[in-house]
């Protein structure tokens, strides 16, 4: 082999050592921490950024395994225990991919951590990472008007319903009170009646009671207002709101009827001009509202105009 062959191979052989050198360099490997916003339904990726430097001239495999934090595995996202993770040789930057359950329960951002370990080859510089799922969900309160017969004697029941748009992780109050529209605590429409309302972690519908009284006076219906005031949420979740709703109406609806029913009358009629004759109508039951009657008259024996004066639709 002559010189300048031999020489020529060296330097390629050199060139070639120097390319390769990196590749042959021990690897660092870490994993980044990682952030998705939990959608409505289904699954979503949550990616958690890693890097190999120098890139490796082989494969490199690593154990992966999630814990959880304030996330849950099952509900919030999907667990990895001694799962099997590979890193193409060559490759300088790459994303592990987990999966996030999503749901409609209003709650708090929540996490869980991601830990590698067992690399074939580098030495693992940042072994842990934290993954945190943003909820993306948000509930009202709202409460659902009523209305119903009022009952001719005592107290009953008027039941409202008081409902959570979403379930909501921790526990939600409010408190209620109710108020005098047409419909008057002084007239013993109904029992005044506040209080609190709660709803426990998950649940989405409470009933408050109002006793409505009962009478058998004729009225129109009346409402009195139920409102619900000072919402509490769970620590670390601001949206949970009172809804349009938040106020609305009762209606007690009078079922009472009343008959009239008018008397005969007599009088003995004078010598000249005239002298009223008074029919007495009375009203089968007490009314709060005017009760009105159309009048007319008929001859029988006495005829008008010259034994009495006519009413035509008074």
């Amino acid at each position: 082999m002559s010189s300048a062959s031999f020489r020529s191979r060296r330097v390629v052989g050199v060139l070639l050592a120097l390319l390769l050198a990196p590749l042959a360099a021990a690897q660092n490997i870490a994993i980044g921490n990682a952030t998705t916003t939990e959608g409505n339904d289904g699954s979503l990726a949550i990616s958690f950024p890693m890097t190999v430097t120098p890139a490796a001239a082989v494969p490199i495999t690593l154990t992966v395994n999630t814990a959880n934090g304030t996330a849950t595995a099952g509900s919030d996202y999907t667990a990895v225990s001694s799962g099997s993770f590979t890193i193409p040789a060559g490759t300088t930057n790459i994303d592990l991919n987990l999966t996030v359950l999503n749901d409609l329960i209003v709650e708090t951002d929540e996490t869980f951590t991601v830990t590698i370990s067992n690399a074939s080859s580098g030495t693992i510089v940042t072994t842990q990472a934290l993954g945190t799922i943003v909820d993306n969900d948000a509930a009202v309160l709202n409460l659902a008007s009523v209305t119903q017969p009022e009952g001719n004697a005592g107290n009953s029941p008027m039941t409202f319903t008081a409902t959570l748009s979403q379930p909501v992780q921790g526990v939600v109050t409010a408190e209620f009170a109710t108020g005098d529209l047409m419909a008057l605590v002084s007239d013993a429409d109904y029992v005044a009646t506040s209080g609190t309302i709660s709803f426990p972690n998950g649940v989405t519908s409470q009933t408050i009671t109002v006793q409505i009284s009962g009478d058998s006076k004729v009225e129109n219906n009346e409402q009195f207002s139920l409102g619900l005031t000072n919402l509490v949420r769970p620590v670390g979740i601001t949206a949970i709101n009172l809804g349009p709703d938040a106020v609305v109406n009762g209606t007690i609806q009078n079922d009472d009827v009343s008959t009239l029913t008018l008397s005969n009358a007599t009088r003995t009629e004078g010598n000249s001009g005239s002298a009223p004759m008074n029919f007495v109508l009375t009203s089968s039951n007490a009314s709060a509202i005017p009760l009105t009657a159309t009048v007319n008259t008929a001859n029988g024996t006495a005829m008008a105009p010259t034994d009495y004066v006519a009413l035509v639709n008074q």
